[in-house]
């Protein structure tokens, strides 16, 4: 009896601990890509789509998320839970809104409503906040957009 008193405690205090840690990490928003609008010039204007970011991280289909973590960002941890099948998903790209260091809101992209492609071959690339505008090219039924820096 003592022993599953003192087993049910331990379960108690390791429940308690863990719902504090997961109450005091930052929630990262969750942005929908329905509101990146193309326009009918063919313009992608990825400033319409969040406000508050300096920089958005890029990430393509098949991405190893042991790269994120080498990137000065102080809060992968937290960014790992969202993207727990990020490297089997071959439908959307990611963008991750990253302000001061610290990632803030997450975007899924269909490839089929606009495919970002990165010109430098890596899986990986940044839009910056100053430079968020391109233009779109058709392929078929959906847009893409390529990014080269």
């Amino acid at each position: 009896m003592e022993y599953s008193l003192t087993r049910l405690k331990i379960s108690l205090f390791i429940v308690t601990v863990s719902g504090l840690f997961q109450c005091c990490q930052k929630k990262i928003d969750s942005i929908d890509y329905k509101l990146l609008d193309i326009k009918a010039n063919n313009e992608v204007n990825f400033c319409s789509l969040y406000s508050n970011w300096d920089s958005a991280l890029v990430i393509t289909p098949y991405y190893n998320f042991d790269k994120i973590e080498k990137l000065d960002i102080s809060n992968t941890k937290t960014l790992r839970r969202e993207l727990k099948l990020m490297k089997y998903d071959d439908f959307r790209n990611y963008l991750i809104f990253i302000k001061e260091r610290e990632f803030v809101a997450l975007s899924e992209l269909p490839r089929s409503y606009l495919d970002i492609r990165l010109k430098n071959r890596k899986d990986y690339n940044f839009i910056y906040w100053s430079n968020c505008e391109f233009s779109a090219e058709k392929e078929n039924q959906s847009y893409y957009i390529t990014i080269d820096n």
